[in-house]
């Protein structure tokens, strides 16, 4: 997260955005002092824990994933299936795979901040195609997933 913050303080668009950190965590404070720091704490807002993170997904532009370790990141398609592009760090496992390469989001390499700010500027005007979010998120859909689920089951 603190690279996040770093990449976001570096961007184009600093002056007409809106950093958004849900959720709660030990390193809270610490991002907090990062954002004074940097002189940016009023473009970053730390909301908390929320139970529903959707109605800020829908309303987002892009959402930043800056995960070093990782199995199936079930963020980014929760994110996806709210319409937003997607910037991911190319960790070991899962958001390479899930954004095919980067056909269906942004990849960049874990801690490459300069990078991140780069698509982070790049995203607001090339964001991923909705058709392209509905693609890769399809086989994750409610119907889909029962349907393979019964298939395993023989029905």
């Amino acid at each position: 997260m603190h690279e996040i913050i770093n990449a976001f303080s570096k961007t184009n668009i600093l002056n007409e955005s809106i950093l958004v950190i849900i959720g709660d965590g030990p390193e809270k404070n610490k991002l907090i002092n990062q954002s004074e720091k940097l002189g940016i704490d009023k473009n970053v807002l730390f909301l908390g824990y929320q139970t529903n993170v959707y109605k800020y997904l829908l309303k987002a532009n892009y959402f930043v994933f800056a995960s070093h370790n990782e199995g199936m990141p079930n963020v980014l398609i929760e994110a996806m299936s709210c319409g937003c592009s997607v910037i991911s760090s190319n960790c070991e496992t899962g958001p390479k795979e899930l954004l095919n390469n980067g056909e269906f989001g942004y990849l960049f390499d874990v801690g490459d901040e300069d990078k991140l700010t780069s698509l982070m500027d790049m995203v607001v005007s090339k964001p991923i195609a909705i058709h392209k979010l509905k693609e890769a998120t399809k086989s994750f859909s409610a119907k889909s997933v029962i349907e393979r689920h019964f298939s395993l089951l023989g029905f």
